[in-house]
C-alpha cells in the first residue's frame, strides 16, 4: 500500500486545494450532465461519456490528455467478458459465439462509436468504419492516443475487498469535509492493510 507515500500525500493535496484553496474546482454528483449544461467549464469524465456529451450537448467541446506532473496516470477501467467454468459445454459453446458476435471487427467499432467506450480489439480500431469516425469526431481520438500512456488500476482498489469504497471514502473526506489529507490517507491505508489481510493469507495458502 502507498497511501502514505510523499508523492500520494501530495497528490491528494493539490485534489483537496483545486477545490478549497484554489476554488477552480468543484464536485458534481453528474459531471456528464453539469458539462452539458454549461455548469462547468471543463470535467474529468470517463471516456464512456462520451456517447451521451456527443448527443446532448448544444456546444462544441474538445478533449484532452490528463495533466501530468511526473509520469503520466490515467489507468484503464471497465469489465470483460468471461465463461463461467461450472457452465455446460454448450452453455460455453453458445457464451463463446456471443462473445465473438460482440467484439467482432465491425460490432467493437459500432459500440465505441455510440457509447464512447474504447474499441476493444485492434482491427475495429484500424478500421475503415473507425478512421472515417475519427474524421468526423477527432475529439474521440484522444482516447486511443492515450491509451499507449496509460497504468494499470492500484491492486489495492481492484483486489482488497471494498478497496474502491475505502479509497473513494477517503477522497470524500479529504474533498467535501476539507480533512487533513495526510490524516485522512493514514486511516485509509490502514483500513486497506486490515481488509487486504485475508487475501494475503488465502494467497499464501494457495502458494504453500
Amino acid at each position: 500500500m502507498h497511501m502514505v507515500d510523499d508523492n500520494t500525500v501530495a497528490a491528494g493535496q493539490f485534489y483537496s486545494d483545486t477545490i478549497h484553496t484554489l476554488k477552480w474546482a468543484a464536485l458534481s454528483k453528474d459531471a456528464p450532465t453539469d458539462f452539458i449544461n454549461g455548469f462547468t467549464a471543463a470535467a474529468m469524465m470517463s471516456t464512456g461519456s462520451m456517447g451521451g456529451i456527443k448527443g446532448s450537448a448544444e456546444f462544441e467541446f474538445g478533449t484532452a490528455f490528463l495533466p501530468k506532473k511526473k509520469q503520466f496516470g490515467c489507468c484503464t477501467g471497465g469489465a470483460g467478458l468471461a465463461i463461467l467454468t461450472n457452465a455446460s459445454a454448450d452453455e460455453q459453446m453458445g457464451a463463446m459465439k456471443y462473445i465473438a458476435f460482440a467484439t467482432n471487427t465491425d460490432n467493437a467499432a459500432f459500440w465505441a462509436q455510440n457509447t464512447g467506450y474504447m474499441p476493444v480489439r485492434k482491427s475495429a480500431l484500424e478500421s475503415e468504419s473507425m478512421q472515417n469516425y475519427f474524421a468526423e469526431f477527432p475529439q474521440f481520438k484522444t482516447a486511443t492516443e492515450q491509451l499507449a500512456l496509460t497504468q494499470p488500476q492500484d491492486s489495492a482498489r481492484v483486489f482488497v475487498p471494498n478497496g474502491d469504497q475505502i479509497i473513494g471514502k477517503g477522497l470524500e473526506r479529504i474533498t467535501v469535509q476539507a480533512e487533513d489529507v495526510a490524516t485522512v490517507f493514514s486511516d485509509v491505508q490502514a483500513t486497506l492493510e486490515q481488509e487486504a489481510e485475508p487475501v494475503v493469507q488465502a494467497l499464501h495458502a494457495v502458494e504453500g
